[in-house]
């Protein structure tokens, strides 16, 4: 059957608004149209309509997608859903691969840049960290702890005997000279062994027995040098070719945390022990200090303080007397408090100076003290 749209040019309103609303494709003019053209235009609505009639069918077809296209084309033209063939899948997947690879590569190459280049030898330096050394040289392996495994000061005290001997050493007593003399022989095999060289020793402080505070001053003096002898003359003969830097700990000093003042020439007579561990003469170039004597005995006899440059500059040590910053000094030292926070701030100011001129410079910094922060 064909439906016809066609009106008379004699029609009312009305119906020239329904047609108009029903024939999207055709609009009527106002003026009336021949005969041949009114058969035109029935003919290629009839098409029209005829072709809608035919495809109204699959117009809602799930395997078909529908467009809308202009005005003077069909008015529906259908296009084919693309199915996931294996050949497509296979492409999209190796662009995926592709492109993940892509993505791999540049975080690896990027991380790699960021990440520090890895030292090589000539960069790496070998050193021993040595502290508390607490040498007794009174130590007896036969007394008991509650002795403090010491001989007794007293010569008309009956000896207390402990019930096995302890050569090297007892908990809860200081350290006999027999402990200290195998221990620095073992860090000389250390590198045989491990044919790893040693640069330098850090001795961090405390080479002094506890337990002395009771002695009279000339014993207690005699007794604090004695232990400071032994010890540097032991850790010069075990390191002769290698530079040594040590530290003040609160038993170096004479009575436990009494920073010496006024006209002590205490730290003159510990700088005269260490001034050849420090300097070391017999090192090879590269680690025989390059920061001269007087600059270091300088800052040493202020407060027992100083810094050491090695390799050439490139690595400064800083050795720091931390009894300044200890508030136990206040407490036991009979040290005028104007004059300790005097000398610990201008140690602190000193310190600073030293970390700005190694910033500057571009050094290395190695910061040792006895008592931490």
């Amino acid at each position: 059957m064909t439906t016809t749209f066609i009106q008379s040019s004699t029609a009312d309103g009305q119906q020239n608004q329904d047609n108009s609303s029903t024939t999207p494709l055709l609009q009527k003019d106002e003026h009336s149209h021949s005969s041949k053209d009114i058969q035109n235009m029935s003919t290629t609505k009839d098409n029209i309509n005829h072709d809608n009639i035919i495809n109204s069918n699959n117009i809602f077809d799930d395997d078909d997608e529908i467009g809308m296209i202009g005005i003077r084309d069909p008015p529906f033209r259908r296009y084919k859903r693309r199915t996931c063939t294996p050949v497509r899948c296979l492409t999209c997947l190796t662009i995926l691969l592709t492109l993940l690879c892509i993505s791999l590569v540049i975080i690896l190459v990027s991380y790699d840049r960021m990440m520090p280049t890895k030292p090589t030898d000539k960069d790496v330096a070998h050193f021993y960290h040595m502290t508390d050394f607490h040498v007794d040289l009174r130590y007896n392996s036969s007394s008991p702890v509650s002795t403090f495994c010491r001989y007794s000061d007293d010569p008309s005290t009956m000896p207390q005997v402990a019930d096995t001997q302890a050569y090297y050493g007892r908990i809860g007593c200081d350290s006999p000279k027999a402990l200290i003399e195998n221990a620095l022989l073992a860090s000389k095999v250390i590198p045989v062994t491990s044919q790893q060289h040693i640069d330098f020793v850090i001795a961090s402080g405390d080479f002094v027995c506890h337990r002395l505070g009771k002695l009279p001053h000339s014993q207690l003096y005699t007794r604090v040098r004695d232990s400071m002898t032994y010890t540097s003359t032991r850790l010069l003969e075990a390191f002769p070719a290698v530079p040594v830097f040590p530290a003040i700990g609160n038993n170096d000093v004479i009575g436990d945390y009494h920073i010496p003042y006024g006209d002590s020439h205490w730290y003159e007579t510990v700088f005269s022990m260490w001034s050849a561990l420090i300097l070391c003469p017999l090192c090879p170039n590269h680690l025989r200090p390059i920061t001269s004597f007087d600059a270091i005995r300088q800052t040493f006899l202020k407060g027992g303080y100083y810094k050491v440059e090695i390799y050439d500059g490139q690595l400064a040590i800083i050795s720091l007397n931390t009894l300044y910053w200890d508030t136990e000094v206040i407490q036991r030292s009979s040290i005028p408090h104007e004059t300790f926070f005097r000398e610990a701030d201008e140690q602190l100011a000193w310190f600073r100076l030293q970390l700005e001129i190694a910033s500057n410079n571009s050094q290395s910094v190695i910061i040792e003290g006895h008592v931490p922060p």
